[in-house]
């Protein structure tokens, strides 16, 4: 029998298409052959579609990643990156934050934050009153009211009666003191017997003995020169030398010499700031010589 040529028959009738480039797609069919065509036709819309193309606007979170090359209207989208909106709401409503500005992406929204600027509070150089309300910017704790600074913080309290500042005082509370003050800083006695207090002096009583100006008897010694006094702070001993006290100059000995020298002398301790003559004359009812001093 007859075998019918389906290839030559299409393309002995004009179908001779077979494949078509893009945007262009092969367009009436050969009734013998499926695989011929007549011509070619222009198609983008299909062209963009079946390259990945499909949107023609892009949803809400989404934006346009390329753009179909065959016509601009169809669009390939990707989740908005949103660009320095860098945190959850969680981030962005830390302490001391707030949002500033949200952005859709897909399905998530990011935020961007700023440091709360706590209206109506402020930053407190010595804290908030008791109570105030507090409010955090970024990491600055700031009140709704501040207490008033103390004008001499770091200052030592001085107001005792028995205290006294060797440093500085604070210019706004005389009674406090840039140096720790001593609880007794006057312990020593200057009454009427008493000459003048030569260290700190407060109320009868001085930071130092005082000079003694009790009492003595001269006894006749007439050679005594008061050009020779000397006011400086002795330890003496009573009941040596018949009426006069025997003293030992500070500057020569220490105090438990001193004390030592007098109880071998057969005398009572006392602590008295003497006046000496610094002469050589002999004490009364006692051996003499350079060293011992009559007290006057």
């Amino acid at each position: 029998g007859y075998i019918v040529d389906t290839e030559k028959q299409c393309q002995n009738e004009g179908y001779t298409i077979t494949s078509c480039s893009l945007p262009s797609y092969p367009s009436g069919q050969c009734p013998y052959n499926d695989k011929y065509f007549a011509k070619c036709v222009e198609d983008r819309p299909r062209a963009c579609n079946e390259t990945g193309f499909t949107e023609t606007q892009c949803p809400a979170g989404m934006v346009v990643d390329t753009t179909c090359s065959y016509d601009a209207n169809y669009k390939k989208c990707k989740c908005n990156p949103c660009a320095g909106y860098d945190y959850t709401y969680a981030q962005a409503t830390a302490q001391g934050y707030v949002t500033d500005g949200s952005c859709q992406s897909c399905s998530k929204t990011k935020y961007k934050r700023k440091e709360n600027p706590c209206s109506g509070y402020t930053t407190c150089e010595c804290g908030g009153e008791v109570g105030s309300a507090v409010c955090y910017s970024g990491s600055t704790q700031k009140f709704r009211s501040c207490k008033t600074c103390d004008p001499c913080a770091g200052y030592y309290e001085c107001g005792g009666t028995w205290q006294y500042c060797e440093g500085t005082t604070c210019s706004a509370d005389s009674t406090k003191c840039s140096t720790f003050c001593e609880s007794d800083h006057f312990p020593y006695s200057c009454g009427s017997d008493y000459g003048a207090c030569y260290g700190d002096y407060r109320n009868g009583y001085c930071s130092v003995e005082c000079e003694y100006l009790g009492s003595s008897s001269s006894g006749g010694d007439e050679d005594n020169e008061t050009s020779n006094f000397s006011p400086y702070t002795y330890s003496c001993c009573t009941g040596v030398c018949n009426d006069y006290s025997y003293c030992i100059e500070n500057g020569g000995t220490n105090c438990s010499g001193a004390n030592a020298a007098c109880t071998a002398a057969g005398g009572t301790i006392t602590f008295l700031s003497c006046s000496c003559l610094l002469d050589r004359c002999p004490i009364r009812g006692g051996s003499g010589g350079v060293g011992n001093f009559r007290c006057e």
